[in-house]
């Protein structure tokens, strides 16, 4: 897995992170096989990942929208 540090700090990103000017060398010694990741034009995009609370929220979000859809 990929970890992002600030001095003594590490970070924990529930977001996409982008690092610029990655080799695909560079790309296959970071990741690993639990890692979803992708390289493309350089630019490796770390997505994170989805818990089983995130698919029960995004799920009750998906039933509100629906409900409150206009016909």
């Amino acid at each position: 897995m990929v970890e992002v540090k600030i001095g003594a700090q590490t970070l924990d990103l529930p977001y996409t992170l982008r690092v610029y000017g990655v080799t695909e060398t560079m790309f296959d010694e970071m990741v690993d096989e639990d890692t979803r990741a992708e390289l493309l034009d350089g630019v490796m995009m770390v997505h994170s990942p989805a818990t089983v609370q995130h698919d029960h929220v995004s799920g009750f979000l998906r039933a509100l929208m629906s409900f409150y859809a206009e016909p």
